[in-house]
């Protein structure tokens, strides 16, 4: 009966040690592959801002010729970039769809984010500077390819309000009270776009 016992305690033991193992394996491997997603994302960054100081360096791209990247860092589709130079300090006003989204400090090398933009449209932007030049382009965004938001408006107060939503975690928006998507994550992160 005691090398029975023994014998089973003994097996006990030995499958604890090997369910052990293995969880710390399998959570070991999953955070190596979260890391190497992060790995990946932060070497995909380095990389578009590298290209955005090419972009402002070069002189070709002017308030009348700027250099526009769509979804720069391959992360939110309904962004932008709008790069360009002017020969004098100014301030830029910034409206998408006609609504003034921020005005950029003064300076001659501009970096201008663009958000607020709907999907499968194409948007407005007005760069309007403080020396009374301004400027209007399209961008033209992609159909939304995320899950489907819905919003059930209660009152008319919703309206004219923004909400971020993030149901699980995974799929975070920002709409506007008319259920337009303004914004959102891309659901695959890395693995070069």
């Amino acid at each position: 009966m005691k090398k029975e016992m023994k014998l089973l305690i003994i097996t006990a033991l030995i499958i604890l040690i090997i369910l052990i193992f293995v969880a710390t394996s399998k959570t070991n491997h999953t955070e190596k592959q979260i890391l190497s997603a992060y790995d990946e994302i932060f070497e995909i960054q380095r990389e578009v801002d590298i290209e955005i100081e090419q972009y402002k360096n070069d002189s070709q791209y002017t308030m009348e010729t700027p250099k526009i990247m769509l979804n720069p860092y391959k992360l939110a589709p309904l962004t932008a970039l709008i790069i360009f130079k002017t020969p004098d300090e100014v301030d830029i006003e910034v409206k998408v769809n006609n609504t003034k989204m921020t005005t950029m400090e003064k300076s001659t090398e501009h970096v201008i984010p663009i958000y607020g933009m709907y999907a499968d449209y194409e948007n407005e932007i007005e760069l309007i500077a403080s020396n009374g030049k301004n400027k209007k382009l399209n961008i033209k965004t992609d159909e939304y390819d995320g899950d489907p938001i819905t919003l059930e408006k209660t009152s008319e107060e919703v309206k004219n309000n923004l909400y971020f939503i993030s149901p699980n975690f995974v799929n975070n928006c920002i709409i506007d009270g008319n259920g337009n998507i303004l914004w959102y994550i891309k659901r695959r992160l890395c693995r070069r776009y």
